[in-house]
């Protein structure tokens, strides 16, 4: 027993060990060249300053293809190489059609190019795409609280072509839009007309809007209900000759319900003489 309980205990204490060492080992949070990243290699900072100097700016999440058509320049950092084993979050093709459509358009395309091994900007060139590039490295939160001078550079490169937006889809940042989204108003207004009428419909079948209709009292019935009820029950049992010979039986001296009584199987009509017959006797009081 004591040998097992050393065994857990030897088993703990290198758990404890390997989770220390992995805790330990773990670097800081990933900051990329983001103007949503405050870290040290983040561009908030540049962000901010470049909002606060009245530069109408603003952040892309959506495709190219769906950018709002007031942009006048789009400006697209590097992912950082040594943090993503050098293979940057790079555009498709068609964010490359989509790019090369706008700079045709008079659009102006700025670049924060990585200083390392940067796939985006061989692409760039080899697409004959006219992009102004800056290295990313000198307008990083880190760099600029060194050396604030720095933004001039980027002012100079981004203010005063209308409104701007830093391409954040590369860093992860993507609103993809729903279907709802891209439908047409009329079809959108269509199915909205078409969710009212069910919800009508529902209404309209659970909910009563009206007192509800009394129906009349049945009328009273009397003895000719019961003969009724009684001659039809009769005819499904095709009684006709027991009853015929009930009525005789009453009635040994009536030579007419006595000829009736013989009849194997009589039809309604002789069946309702002998009931007649029989009544006549019972009123008489024969």
């Amino acid at each position: 027993m004591k040998q097992r309980v050393v065994e857990i205990a030897i088993l703990l204490a290198v758990a404890a060990m390997l989770v220390a060492f992995a805790l330990s080992s773990q670097g800081g949070p990933l900051s990329t060249y983001s103007t949503f990243d405050t870290g040290p290699n983040g561009y908030a900072a540049l962000f901010n300053v470049l909002r606060s100097e009245h530069v109408d700016i603003d952040r892309l999440q959506v495709p190219l293809s769906q950018r709002d058509p007031k942009i006048r320049a789009i400006a697209f950092t590097s992912t950082l190489p040594e943090t993503m084993a050098g293979q940057g979050l790079i555009y498709d093709e068609n964010d490359y059609a989509a790019l090369a459509a706008f700079a045709k358009s008079g659009g102006k395309l700025i670049y924060f190019a990585s200083p390392h091994d940067d796939p985006m900007r061989a692409t760039l060139v080899r697409r004959k795409l006219h992009v102004t590039t800056l290295d990313a490295t000198r307008f990083t939160n880190r760099a600029l609280s060194l050396h604030p001078p720095a933004i001039v550079a980027a002012y100079d490169a981004l203010a005063g072509h209308g409104s701007v937006v830093f391409d954040e889809r590369l860093h992860g940042y993507s609103i993809n839009r729903t279907l709802w989204s891209v439908l047409p108003s009329p079809v959108r207004a269509a199915f909205w007309l078409v969710v009212a009428a069910f919800v009508i419909v529902l209404i309209d079948a659970n909910v009563r809007f009206a007192p509800p209709v009394v129906r009349e009292a049945p009328a009273e019935r009397d003895s000719s209900a019961y003969i009724v009820s009684m001659a039809a029950l009769l005819r499904r049992a095709r009684a006709g000759a027991a009853a015929v010979a009930r009525f005789a039986k009453q009635a040994k001296d009536d030579e007419e319900l006595q000829r009736l009584a013989r009849v194997a199987r009589p039809d309604d009509t002789a069946v309702l003489r002998a009931a007649v017959l029989a009544a006549r006797r019972r009123k008489d009081g024969v």
